[in-house]
């Protein structure tokens, strides 16, 4: 009877999944333009409307680039029907997609969200090592949880996958913000410099 119900109203309780992430991913965005306002030491902030209204265009935008293997996919397919050979997919798979993705969302999110001009070359630079230390740490994440995940499944149970996750998260916001704290070291050189 309450699985009847619960799929039933599966449209509803998506819509307020989908309300919830919304919500909750615009606060952790405005968490994290307030970190950058501090790196790069702005006084102003932005209007709170704004700021909520570029959180969402930000994730809008991060989120499609999620879609770009598969449009790519489709798009080689698409060529292949009619005798071309475009090898586009086997350069957008696998590692090479979260490299190039990393580095696309932080540029995105660095030159957009900061409340000042960011140049291009430094939020460059901040790219490749993000990621260049998120490549690792994944790495290194994975060989940890190949080591630790029978000593947290015994201690947390069901809740092992969110408190990992949770793990992961908090590792890649440090890299995140050393990141962006060498990208504003190196805006603040150029400043004094000219």
């Amino acid at each position: 009877s309450n699985i009847n119900n619960l799929v039933q109203s599966r449209s509803a309780l998506g819509a307020w999944g989908i309300s919830f992430l919304l919500v909750i991913s615009t606060v952790i965005f405005s968490s994290m333009e307030r970190a950058f306002d501090i790196i790069f030491d702005i006084k102003k902030r932005r209007h709170f409307l704004k700021s909520r209204l570029l959180a969402i265009g930000v994730l809008c935008i991060i989120m499609l680039l999620l879609f770009v293997p598969s449009t790519i996919n489709l798009v080689q397919k698409f060529f292949e029907q009619y005798g071309y050979s475009v090898p586009f997919s086997s350069y957008l798979t696998g590692k090479s997609f979260f490299i190039i993705f990393a580095m696309l969302a932080y540029v995105i999110t660095v030159t957009i969200v900061t409340y000042q001009r960011v140049y291009f070359r430094y939020a460059f630079i901040g790219a490749l090592i993000f990621a260049a230390a998120s490549t690792i740490a994944k790495y290194i994440f994975q060989w940890y949880l190949t080591m630790t995940f029978t000593k947290y499944n015994l201690i947390y149970g069901s809740l092992t996958a969110l408190i990992l996750t949770a793990l992961w998260i908090y590792y890649l916001a440090n890299i995140l913000l050393v990141a962006t704290e060498i990208v504003a070291y190196l805006q603040r050189r150029r400043r004094e410099n000219e």
